[in-house]
């Protein structure tokens, strides 16, 4: 497995970077976190 630097932003906090890198070990794939990353903002509860 190659190895992927998370890199911390304004918008991404310790703990998002932590977690971020917990799912790359799972074996998520970066897309699947982009595009839940994307849509978290997105996405409203009734």
């Amino acid at each position: 497995m190659e190895k992927v630097t998370v890199k911390m932003t304004e918008n991404l906090d310790k703990e998002w970077v932590e977690l971020i890198g917990s799912a790359l070990e799972l074996g998520i794939s970066s897309a699947e976190i982009r595009d839940f990353l994307h849509n978290k903002g997105h996405v409203t509860s009734n």
